[in-house]
């Protein structure tokens, strides 16, 4: 009876041979990824330096007219470096025009800043800018160029973009600079 009986489990014992193996394979392999991973943990990907994720478009763009007409057209261009530091540049051009004295003066120029984030929207800005106007109401044809330094900070509420505002200081003081300190911005960025 007990030879009948391994006789008729032989044939049973070798179709569950399989299904023993197929499940005992993963159980045992599991055992070898953990400790692999162990030893060699995944690699993070490396962000690479330059995309199109981290470009920024912005500046500022204003006017009123009346008496006295102003336009300001100051687009930027910036990148982020790092997660909290955006460095840019960008052309700028304002026209002034007082009809009651019959002052008109053109400036153009260009400004590159380096903005780091500092806490929840907060950031630091140092620009330097180099414009070129007729600064001086006696001489409206003779044109200088003056440059300024610029450090201050401002509140953008999106690391995203949108509206921010800014207050800045000229350190250099050149009495031909045509804006008087504090200096106060409001513009607008877009990222890509």
């Amino acid at each position: 009876m007990k030879n009948k009986l391994q006789h008729l489990l032989h044939p049973v014992r070798l179709l569950l041979l399989p299904y023993a193996l197929l499940i005992a394979i993963p159980v045992f392999s599991q055992d070898d990824f953990m400790t692999d991973s162990v030893k060699h943990p995944p690699k993070q990907k490396k962000e690479p330096f330059w995309s199109w994720d981290k470009v920024e478009f912005g500046g500022s763009l204003g006017a009123s007219f009346g008496n006295v007409t102003f336009i300001d057209v100051s687009p930027t261009i910036g990148y982020r470096l790092v997660k909290n530091i955006v460095a840019g540049a960008g052309p700028l051009y304002n026209y002034f025009h007082d009809k009651r004295n019959n002052i008109e003066i053109n400036i153009y120029g260009g400004r590159t800043y380096v903005r780091p984030y500092i806490y929840k929207g907060a950031f630091l800005h140092g620009e330097l800018e180099w414009i070129n106007g007729n600064f001086l109401l006696n001489k409206p044809k003779q044109r200088f160029n003056v440059f300024g330094l610029l450090a201050g900070g401002g509140f953008q509420p999106s690391p995203d973009g949108g509206f921010f505002v800014l207050a800045l200081w000229e350190l250099l003081h050149d009495p031909l600079y045509p804006y008087p300190n504090p200096i106060f911005r409001m513009g607008f960025t877009i990222g890509i």
